[in-house]
C-alpha cells in the first residue's frame, strides 16, 4: 500500500458482511434470485454470500473477473474485502466486464476518493436511468434495465441448473402412510 496514506476514520475491513453493505456491493434481490431465497435486509444477504463462497454480491461484482492470480485466495480474503482495500487496486481494476472506471472518473472525478472506490460512488450516485459504465454496450443500456435482466438471468439460472433433488420410491422400500 505504497503511496496511500492511512486517514482518521478510514475504512476498516474486519468484516466482509459489514464491508459490503458499507459499500454498496450487495444487491438483496440479486443475491436472493441466485439462491432461491428471500433475505430480510441486505446484512442477511450479504452475510449469506460470505457462507456460500462462490455467489456474486452484485450484478457488476464478479469475483472471477478481477485478479487473474487471485490474490484475495491466497491472502484468505473475500474477494470484496481484496478489491476495496487499497485504494490504487479499486480505482484501476474493473471488477466486471461491464463496468470501466475510467468512464466513472470522467462523469464523476470526485469518485477517485471514494473509500471503498469508483464503483461504490458510481452506485450511489446514479439512479434507474443512468446508463452502465461501460465501453462494451450501447449507452441507452440503463442500470436498472442491467438489473432487473441480470436477477431474470440468476433466477433462470437457478431453476435450470440448481434443481431440488426428486424423490422417488424404490420398490422394496413400503408405501409410504
Amino acid at each position: 500500500m505504497r503511496g496511500e496514506r492511512r486517514r482518521p476514520g478510514q475504512v476498516r475491513l474486519d468484516d466482509a458482511a459489514d464491508v459490503m453493505v458499507a459499500s454498496g456491493l450487495v444487491d438483496a434481490d440479486y443475491v436472493a434470485a441466485q439462491l432461491g431465497t428471500t433475505f430480510g435486509s441486505t446484512l442477511e444477504a450479504a452475510r449469506a454470500v460470505v457462507d456460500a463462497g462462490d455467489v456474486s454480491p452484485h450484478p457488476l461484482f464478479e469475483a472471477q473477473w478481477i485478479g487473474r492470480r487471485r490474490s484475495w485466495q491466497r491472502a484468505g480474503q473475500h474477494p470484496v474485502l481484496w478489491y476495496v482495500s487499497e485504494r490504487r487496486r479499486r480505482n484501476r481494476i474493473a471488477p466486471h466486464p461491464l463496468v470501466d472506471p475510467r468512464i466513472i472518473f470522467a462523469a464523476y472525478p470526485e469518485a477517485r476518493h471514494h473509500p471503498y472506490g469508483a464503483l461504490s460512488y458510481w452506485l450511489g450516485a446514479s439512479g434507474p436511468g443512468t446508463p452502465l459504465p461501460t465501453r462494451i454496450l450501447p449507452r441507452k443500456v440503463s442500470w436498472s434495465t442491467y438489473r432487473a435482466a441480470a436477477i431474470a438471468a440468476a433466477t433462470e439460472w437457478r431453476e435450470e441448473v440448481v434443481r431440488p433433488p426428486r424423490r422417488c420410491r424404490s420398490r422394496w422400500a413400503p408405501p409410504p402412510r
